[in-house]
This record gives structure tokens, C-alpha cells and sequence, in this order.
């Protein structure tokens, strides 16, 4: 299976990247020219890498969907529903708040922007199941 990887933005600005590891894991490292500090008081960018032996950081997998909105978007993306990264790399475009994580070909596909491609975002399909 090929590593995958992500751009990691911050503030619309690509901060640096995250890549997952040979032995399971994923590293975050700031690129080498930023400089406009921390993207997350757990990622000090004075240190420029982060390594995390197992899985997602847990930063990286708090910024993913829960419940009934990741089974939603598994199905939809045809991503296995415990394939955190995965998910971040479909949907993490959208996250909440100042990260947000994008392909490294640059090409994502927002749920908005779904939508004008006959798709319907988690949310409408809840809305019209009557959550």
C-alpha cells in the first residue's frame, strides 16, 4: 500500500505536511519556510517535526467527523469508517477552525461543492431522514 500524505493549512496557508509512516504511523513537519509559528500548542514549531507511532495524532483525528456523520461520510466517500486519514483527506477542507487538510495535488472536493455534482452533503441526507 502507497503512503499517502496531506498538506496542512493553516489559516488558508499551507503550514507544512503530514505523511503517513512505513511502521503506522503519521509525521507532521512545518515546511521550511514557516514562520508564523504554531499551528496547535501540541505542535510547537520550534520542534520542526512530529512524529506519532500509531495512527493520527489525535489532533489530526479530532478534526474528523463522529458518529453518525463519519458513517455517513465513509459511505459516501467509500472510505473504510475507521480510516481517519483517509477521511481528512476527502472532507478535511471543511474542518473547524483554523487547520484544514487538502490532498498534496491540491485537488479536493468540498461537500458544498458536492453538491453542484449530484451529491447530497450528510447533513441534507439527515435532514431529509428526520435527524
Amino acid at each position: 500500500m502507497a503512503l499517502r500524505s496531506a498538506n496542512i493549512l493553516f489559516k488558508d496557508e499551507t503550514a507544512g505536511t503530514l505523511v503517513e509512516t512505513a511502521n503506522g504511523g503519521t509525521r507532521f513537519a512545518y515546511h521550511s519556510d514557516w514562520n508564523k509559528g504554531n499551528i496547535a500548542c501540541c505542535f510547537p514549531s520550534t520542534q520542526r517535526e512530529h512524529e506519532w507511532k500509531v495512527g493520527l495524532h489525535p489532533f489530526f483525528q479530532h478534526l474528523g467527523p463522529e458518529g453518525w456523520l463519519r458513517e455517513q461520510q465513509a459511505r459516501s466517500a467509500h472510505v473504510v469508517e475507521e480510516d481517519d486519514l483517509g477521511l481528512l483527506l476527502r472532507y478535511g477542507a471543511d474542518c473547524i477552525g483554523a487547520v484544514s487538510i487538502r490532498p498534496p495535488d491540491g485537488n479536493h472536493r468540498s461537500h458544498r461543492q458536492s453538491r453542484t455534482h449530484g451529491f447530497r452533503c450528510a447533513e441534507e441526507t439527515a435532514c431529509h431522514q428526520g435527524r
